[in-house]
């Protein structure tokens, strides 16, 4: 048996709109009861949220990872609150058996979605001059970097890097669900069933299967999954 962790987005989380038992984390769990899986996926985080959960999945003795590399320009910051123990705390909640969320205490981070303008604390000043810089190019570019070495940087048993992100790669999960269902483009994926609509661009139960099957489910994965006894 291994611990693996799901860290990432709203496309990996559980709790998002065409997912929860329909997401594809959920159903990989499914087919490999013989792991169990904590997923620290969350809307609308990027990168500092991902590091933060990297190092926690590092104290829990996590075997193996995938990490979703998400749109540019999400950061975040930690910052102590009166309502939690300011004491890095995760919080876990129990879906099944083998599978369960996990998240930072929120009072304790502040995160910024510039590509969506979202924030969980809108009127905090600190989250005003976040956004403000959230885009700048040289985070970008560190995150990009830090993305293709995070493999190394942890040295988990093993790493597979998601590409969810809008990056001109020509090997991003859209770039295989356009393909795959011959959609014009990303845009009109909700017209195929992928995704929930013309306006949220989530995946429907149909899209995270897609996602699951042609995009996740590689060689490699599936021989890690098969043969992992740690």
């Amino acid at each position: 048996m291994s611990l693996i962790a799901i860290v990432g987005c709203s496309y990996s989380a559980y709790d998002q709109a065409g997912g929860y038992k329909n997401s594809w984390s959920y159903r990989l769990s499914e087919l490999y009861p013989q792991h169990s899986f904590l997923n620290y996926a969350r809307g609308g985080r990027g990168p500092d949220y991902f590091r933060y959960a990297l190092l926690d999945a590092k104290t829990r003795g996590v075997d193996c990872v995938f990490l979703s590399a998400t749109y540019d320009g999400r950061v975040g910051y930690l910052v102590d609150s009166e309502h939690s123990t300011n004491n890095f705390e995760f919080i876990i909640e129990t879906v099944s058996n083998n599978y369960d969320m996990i998240g930072l205490h929120s009072d304790n981070e502040i995160w910024i979605s510039s590509s969506r303008a979202q924030s969980n604390w809108k009127n905090h000043n600190l989250a005003k001059q976040l956004v403000q810089h959230s885009a700048d190019s040289i985070g970008i570019h560190y995150n990009r970097i830090w993305y293709e070495h995070a493999s190394v940087l942890y040295n988990f048993d093993r790493m597979f890097l998601l590409k969810f992100n809008m990056w001109k790669d020509n090997d991003t999960v859209w770039d295989m669900l356009v393909k795959l269902t011959d959609a014009k483009d990303k845009s009109y994926l909700h017209e195929k069933g992928v995704c929930v609509s013309e306006h949220d661009d989530h995946w429907t139960p149909y899209g995270h299967q897609l996602v699951l099957d042609n995009y996740i489910l590689n060689d490699d994965v599936k021989n890690y999954l098969t043969t992992a006894t740690n």
